[in-house]
This record gives structure tokens, sequence and C-alpha cells, in this order.
């Protein structure tokens, strides 16, 4: 199991995205830490982050430096393409 994404001092969020193998690998979640505030957002394996609080997320490595700009307690709106459905998420990083 690969650690969830964190950098520096941002708030804890219990995402683990697919391996980034090239530079622009989309940012598709692979995995979900229990009792996560990703798990109780209700984010599931297999969605693509599009946006995080309006900002485009077109890889892995932008999800990495967008996140990182939080920190714990923030909420941030997470919009994410599930099948054919795209969802608005809040997410309370802790």
């Amino acid at each position: 199991t690969r650690p969830a994404e964190r950098k520096g001092t941002a708030g804890r969020h219990g995402i683990v995205l697919v391996p980034s193998v090239l530079r622009g690998t989309p940012s598709y979640i692979d995995e979900i830490e229990k009792k996560s505030p990703a798990q109780k957002a209700g984010l599931q394996p297999d969605d693509l982050i599009l946006f995080i609080e309006r900002e485009f997320i077109g890889s892995c490595k932008n999800f990495r430096d967008v996140i990182s700009q939080h920190q714990p307690g923030d909420k941030i709106n997470v919009l994410v393409k599930r099948k054919q459905n795209i969802l608005s998420i809040e997410l309370e990083l802790d």
C-alpha cells in the first residue's frame, strides 16, 4: 500500500492517487484510507479529481501542488467525475 498523498503542512485527506508514471498522469483515486476525511466525505476509488476550489487538477502533480496550499481544518470543494456523473464534494482536512 502506498502512503496517502501528503506534503508540507497540508491537512490530511486520506486520498491515495494512482501511481504517477508520466508527467500528465490523471488524478484518479486509487485508494481511500479508512476513517479518513476523504472516506467521511464520500470519495471513492476510481473517482477522477477534476477541480479543487475552482483550480483545475489535470494530473497527480497538480493535485499535490494544490492540496499542499491547504491547512488542517480547511473545508475544500472537490469536483470529481464518477462514472458518468460530476459530483461536488466538500472535504474537511484534518
